[in-house]
């Protein structure tokens, strides 16, 4: 499956969250799903087929200098803006970068308390995505 949206998604146990092989994922309605444990398996894997993940964040505040290699974001590295949709993009400054050692390049973003996001940067640089509505 390409892209999974579920509005309610109370009812997804960690072991079917861990186990999704989807390229696209959008899941509300959880606070409990494992994202930091999730980026940690994505890291250590070589799936090239993931691209993002929007989610409420757990109740937790995840500490990414604790077992990660986390980067701030560099403008010669990647772009600014990644293109979530035909109309939406993600402001990915203020995220934080994670290399993985095949040399695909990540970033997770919070805004504020209700969203996270987990990117794939397949392509670094995206201008097409700065005119694009920002996601909400």
């Amino acid at each position: 499956m390409d892209e999974l949206v579920i509005e309610e998604a109370f009812w997804i146990t960690n072991e079917t969250f861990l186990a999704m092989d989807c390229a696209r994922i959008s899941l509300n309605g959880n606070k409990t799903l494992p994202i930091r444990e999730f980026v940690s398996q994505w890291l250590s894997s070589r799936n090239t087929r993931f691209e993002w993940m929007k989610m409420h964040p757990g109740l937790e505040k995840i500490n990414w200098n604790e077992g990660f290699k986390p980067m701030k974001w560099d403008p010669k590295v990647r772009g600014r803006n990644f293109k979530i949709s035909s109309s939406k993009r993600v402001d990915c400054s203020k995220g934080t970068d994670f290399l993985r050692d095949d040399g695909l390049l990540a970033t997770v973003v919070t805004r504020g308390p209700n969203q996270i996001y987990f990117i794939v940067w397949h392509k670094r640089f995206q201008p097409e995505a700065d005119g694009l509505e920002l996601d909400t």
